[in-house]
């Protein structure tokens, strides 16, 4: 289990760095080093139980969106360029928290 979310997450890094860094004006832009290290970290900071392997996903902004799914609930954790992270929890399609911690929030995830 292990070596294939390493290898899924893997393939998201190879296709966030893939990236044109001067993109149209609403597709993803190629993040940077700085912020594919953190999208790493918090993707391998919730690999414990049964959370599930999060997506990578670029910004307009040369930020990326890590989401983690499951059922109804989803928590998401923007990167910015700057390197800030902003959190946010959501069920059936309504904001149910925009602070915590990761570990927090994906146990409530998994809840």
């Amino acid at each position: 289990m292990q070596q294939h979310r390493h290898s899924a997450l893997e393939e998201q890094l190879a296709h966030l760095r893939a990236l044109s860094a001067a993109p149209a004006e609403w597709s993803p832009s190629r993040p940077t080093e700085k912020v594919l290290d953190i999208a790493r970290s918090l993707a391998e900071s919730g690999w414990h139980d049964d959370i599930p392997t999060p997506s990578l996903i670029g910004t307009s902004d040369g930020g990326v969106h890590v989401k983690w799914l499951r059922g109804s609930r989803h928590v998401s954790a923007f990167i910015f360029p700057d390197g800030s992270i902003e959190y946010l929890a959501v069920e059936n399609g309504h904001p149910v928290s925009e602070n915590g911690r990761l570990s927090e929030l994906l146990n409530w995830l998994m809840g």
